[in-house]
């Protein structure tokens, strides 16, 4: 039990931690720039000059795909997180979004909607697109998988999200979206739940009865499977949990709001804001 519950804890405090974290250094980019509405010198700088943190992800993702114990599969849980978490710290920065910068008209519908929300994400897809395909080429087949599977858990939760968001969800977090990405916030839409929030709850919980069932049922039944197992397993549940956040009026950004560095002019802003 042990076995199962350690990565369990560490997944869960690891998803809190580096979030947190994430968010934190962005708002700190936020007051040194006075809350930019454009990437400016600090965001560009600060992502540039992180990029060695990305190398040394794929650099534990890639040392690990050939050994697998519990160390190892730690190491390639974090490095999949590692890869992850710079590809989003890149575009809450602003440095890595799309090429439309422009807020949503209310006249703007259907199609049009659509190629202007795409326009806003596109670098940073291609981006993740690309980063994944390159993880897939090397991972598939691996003897440990579990640094693939994180990132299939982080890549497709999110695209999920994304997609519920633009379709249509009754909470919203806006208060967490940085000066240059204030514009993304025109592109969400605050309504009753449409069919892509069951069809998504659906798809990540048989991923998580997937990865339960593997977990209890493995057919090696090695000690090394199963934290790995545990690890993105929970991680599911994290994703099917931020899922529900958006439907149920839970406050979970009080979560990381204690840890972000207060700005005044930031929630000036946040507070003159509409969202229709």
């Amino acid at each position: 039990m042990v076995v199962i519950l350690t990565p369990i804890v560490f997944s869960i405090f690891i998803w809190w931690f580096s979030t947190g974290l994430l968010l934190f250094l962005v708002r700190l980019i936020d007051r040194w720039e006075k809350f930019p509405s454009r990437p400016k010198f600090s965001q560009y700088c600060s992502v540039i000059g992180s990029m060695p943190i990305f190398i040394l992800g794929l650099y534990l993702y890639h040392n690990n795909l050939d050994v697998v114990t519990n160390g190892s599969i730690y190491t390639s849980f974090i490095s999949a997180l590692i890869i992850w978490g710079w590809l989003e710290f890149a575009f809450l920065c602003g440095v890595l979004t799309g090429p439309n910068t422009a807020t949503c008209s209310n006249s703007d519908l259907g199609w049009i909607r659509f190629q202007k929300s795409l326009a806003t994400i596109l670098y940073s897809e291609i981006a993740i697109i690309l980063t994944y395909i390159w993880l897939i080429f090397f991972g598939l087949g691996a003897d440990n998988y579990f640094g693939l599977l994180t990132f299939s858990v982080l890549y497709f939760a999110r695209l999920s999200a994304k997609l519920n968001l633009y379709f249509g969800v009754p909470y919203i977090n806006f208060e967490f979206l940085p000066g240059p990405l204030q514009h993304f916030g025109s592109y969400f839409r605050v309504r009753k739940v449409t069919a892509m929030f069951p069809i998504s709850i659906t798809f990540i919980t048989c991923a998580a009865f997937f990865f339960l069932e593997h977990l209890f049922h493995g057919a090696s039944g090695e000690f090394s499977n199963q934290v790995g197992f545990a690890l993105v397993l929970s991680l599911t549940f994290l994703a099917l949990l931020e899922h529900w956040f958006m439907v149920v009026p839970l406050p979970d950004s009080k979560l990381w709001m204690w840890m972000l560095p207060g700005n005044t002019e930031f929630n000036a802003k946040r507070s003159r804001q509409h969202v229709t």
